[in-house]
């Protein structure tokens, strides 16, 4: 996209009376003059009520823009070596990347340069992607763990205003508070007493503080664990990957002690609907499985579950050619891991 393209795009949504909002608060990455941002990067909390996703684009990748909209108004264009938070509410956590310079040019001949993403996080959560353009403007996402990314060569996206407008819906006000009314103080006359020796308090010990409970969603692309419309786990090189990761995770979100797993199965839209659900099924069952034996927990705090395809990340993939359609899927083509647990 060329840069009179980008500002006649601003200048479209600045007439159909979209505000410049800044996001809230996303990172504290610095910046860095010699334009390499320290890794790793240090992000603050998402906001109350909200979720988030961090966008990434290898410095390698192919020149061209990709451009980020929520709720049908501009967020930011990413580059080759760029990296982008996006703060959503958690009801309408949705979002186009594309590399048109709008996703009302989508028709059917450029479909695979949008790609339409559905977020299923709950409030204070965050995701990672990998983003990249293929042949002819396709865009390709995939899922990444914050450790894995290269930071050391990627720039937070600055240079652009968000046109986003943040709108969680206002918290309920703290309830009132009944305070003791004020009584008038009565004179007692004053009783001489008698002196008592002083006693020393006992030492008292520090009360522990209570461990804190937490629950996140680690997401883990099934192509990496499985052969293709395959349930069969191979532990050494599968059951190794989901280790790895789920190790990493548990060190990222500082979770210290696991009270349950939930593993659940999902799959692309292609297919008929019986065996994308044994498909995803048995791939949750096939990971719970191997968690418990290598985590050493005990198989009724580690739960299995089919989904299909019902909670799609990309719901607009193109039916062909068929490589393109199973590239642009594999998103959706996933095993996610829900731990609670204590830091």
């Amino acid at each position: 996209m060329q840069k009179t393209s980008f500002l006649t795009l601003c200048a479209v949504l600045l007439v159909s009376g979209c505000a410049m909002v800044s996001p809230p608060p996303a990172s504290t990455a610095p910046s860095s003059p010699a334009g390499a941002t320290a890794a790793p990067v240090e992000f603050e909390p998402v906001p109350a009520g909200m979720v988030r996703v961090v966008l990434t684009r290898p410095a390698g990748d192919k020149a061209g823009l990709v451009n980020v909209f929520q709720g049908g108004r501009f967020h930011t264009t990413l580059q080759p070596g760029d990296f982008a938070v996006l703060n959503m509410c958690v009801a309408d956590a949705g979002y186009v990347i594309t590399s048109l310079e709008s996703p009302a040019q989508v028709n059917d001949n450029n479909l695979p340069r949008l790609i339409e993403m559905r977020e299923r996080l709950t409030e204070g959560q965050q995701r990672f992607y990998r983003v990249s353009l293929q042949d002819a403007g396709a865009v390709n996402i995939q899922p990444a763990v914050q450790s894995s990314i290269a930071w050391n060569g990627l720039n937070e996206q600055k240079r652009v205003v968000s046109r986003v407008v943040y709108d969680c819906g206002g918290k309920p006000a703290a309830p009132q508070v009944a305070v003791a009314p004020v009584v008038a103080p009565v004179a007692v006359p004053a009783v001489p007493a008698a002196p008592v020796a002083p006693v020393a308090a006992a030492p008292q010990a520090p009360t522990p503080a209570a461990p804190v409970a937490q629950v996140s969603t680690l997401s883990i692309p099934s192509d990496l664990v499985f052969p293709f419309a395959s349930y069969s786990l191979n532990e050494t090189v599968g059951g190794a990957q989901i280790l790895q990761r789920l190790q990493q995770f548990l060190r990222e979100s500082g979770i210290d002690a696991i009270d349950s797993l939930v593993v659940k199965g999902h799959s692309d839209p292609i297919g008929q609907p019986h065996r994308k659900e044994l498909v995803s099924g048995e791939r949750a069952k096939a990971v719970a499985a191997y968690l418990v034996r290598e985590l050493n927990l005990p198989a009724a705090r580690v739960k299995s579950q089919a989904v299909s395809d019902r909670e799609l990340l990309v719901a607009n993939c193109p039916a062909k050619p068929v490589a393109q359609r199973d590239a642009c899927n594999a998103p959706n083509r996933r095993v996610e891991i829900v731990v609670t647990g204590r830091r």
